[in-house]
């Protein structure tokens, strides 16, 4: 019930904060929680002299109810208990000048962010869905991404001397476990699914190592340039040092075009496809913003 109200009244944050968060607290007081619409709308509570009125209740009553529609739903006598409680708190931050911090002027600023982006892009992302997407648009992804099915047997590196000292796994035992178990793939490369269960530490472990079909914009650069050179299925590629430990990476599938997926896996090539136009649309959104303002970077600064 409680993350009912808390869903309800997220933005009410944001109508305090604009309102008063670079200004001094005034001696009157300040309508925190809603403005009147007009002449004829009604108060149904009010706290400290600080109204909260019925056409503001009702419409953020009505977002509450409509938002939880499997769960059990909130009264309106609960829910307006809920916003006295909500502007009591809202009151206090102000008596004791929460509102003048620097964590509050941030999270003033965070807010603006999540509002623009909701706003703003959010609608623009929703319309693009699997069925959206043209071929054109499929064959490009494709094209850039790939589409590749993987398998791999990871040794991870200790973070800590301690660690290594304790289980007695340094860089140097780990390299040299990686160098071995990548010979027994080399003579039967049956084997693979079989040592990744026994040896690997990933969570696919279990699965003989299985991390299913990714494209390159899900992959790290380093396994990315890698997996992405290999020539056909069944293929193994070296152990490979990254900042996790040591990877042996195996291509179990490598489909030509699109017509050579089967329909799961086109499905889920055309959800990832989706996720890709989404990030495109996005950084357009961040160009044109870029496009109009003034930046400059201090490099040196941050090296």
């Amino acid at each position: 019930m409680f993350q009912v109200f808390l869903k309800s009244v997220l933005f009410l944050v944001c109508i305090c904060l604009n309102n008063v968060i670079f200004a001094a607290y005034p001696e009157e007081k300040i309508k925190f929680v809603a403005s009147k619409k007009d002449d004829k709308d009604k108060i149904v509570a009010s706290v400290n002299n600080v109204p909260i009125y019925l056409s503001e209740f009702e419409k953020k009553y009505d977002y509450a109810t409509r938002s939880q529609p499997f769960t059990k739903k909130i009264s309106k006598k609960e829910f307006l208990d809920h916003l006295i409680k909500f502007e009591l708190v809202v009151q206090k931050a102000f008596e004791e000048k929460i509102h003048q911090t620097e964590f509050a002027r941030e999270a003033f600023r965070q807010t603006l962010n999540q509002l623009v982006y909701a706003n703003e892009l959010t609608p623009k992302l929703n319309k693009i869905t699997t069925s959206s997407l043209g071929n054109s648009d499929l064959q490009r992804f494709f094209k850039k991404n790939g589409f590749v099915k993987l398998s791999q047997i990871v040794l991870r590196i200790p973070y800590e001397e301690t660690e290594a000292k304790e289980r007695g796994r340094s860089v140097a035992v780990v390299q040299n476990k990686a160098q071995n178990i990548y010979q027994e793939v080399l003579k039967n490369p049956n084997l693979f699914d079989d040592l990744a269960k026994r040896h690997s530490q990933a969570p696919e472990a279990p699965v003989g190592g299985d991390i299913g079909f990714k494209t390159k914009a899900d992959l790290p650069p380093e396994i990315s340039d890698l997996v992405f050179k290999m020539k056909k299925a069944g293929d193994v590629a070296p152990p490979l040092k990254t900042i996790i430990g040591y990877h042996i990476l195996k291509l179990t599938q490598k489909p030509a075009s699109l017509s050579a997926l089967s329909e799961e896996d086109l499905k889920l090539f055309k959800e990832k496809a989706v996720a890709f136009k989404q990030m495109e649309v996005a950084e357009e959104f961040y160009k044109s913003l870029e496009k109009k303002a003034s930046i400059k970077v201090y490099s040196s600064v941050v090296q």
